[in-house]
């Protein structure tokens, strides 16, 4: 996985030429990280990109008693309290798989989240226009060996 400075630069590279970038900002871990939000899409929307998205950190089947685990060794004094944020966001359950709920949860704290993150993203003019489809009309298969990225 790419350190965030790296990721910026890949970013800002793509962005300056010509290709559209965007971001997934994610997993948001209630007091955890939730409040890295607004300087993400911050430092996102100055490397250039132009779309940004969020997830709420998701928990299924054997994630639950890792991330607990995870929990108790590097946060023990927060751990209760973000294991109950968790269960409000899905119902009473530490994972909900329900389509249109298990990205971003539900209830007060989820509808909090969503509108800090759509506030910020607004005035950083971030997911303002429809994405362009894809040409595919623009594609030409390159010659010889494959280049690296970079």
């Amino acid at each position: 996985t790419a350190a965030p400075g790296t990721r910026l630069k890949m970013i800002r590279q793509l962005s300056e030429a010509g290709i559209p970038t965007g971001i997934i900002l994610g997993p948001v871990i209630p007091f955890i990280n939730d409040h890295e939000i607004e300087s993400i899409l911050e430092a996102a929307a100055e490397a250039g990109a132009t779309r940004a998205s969020w997830i709420m950190l998701r928990l299924p089947h054997e994630l639950d008693e890792l991330f607990q685990d995870w929990l108790q060794r590097h946060f023990p004094q927060r751990a209760e309290h973000v294991m109950n944020r968790m269960s409000d966001l899905r119902g009473g359950k530490s994972y909900d798989a329900t389509f249109g709920r298990r990205m971003t949860g539900t209830g007060p704290y989820s509808d909090l989240i969503r509108q800090r993150f759509t506030k910020k993203a607004r005035r950083l003019g971030l997911n303002l226009h429809a994405e362009e489809p894809l040409r595919g009309d623009l594609f030409r298969r390159p010659g010889g060996e494959q280049m690296p990225l970079l």
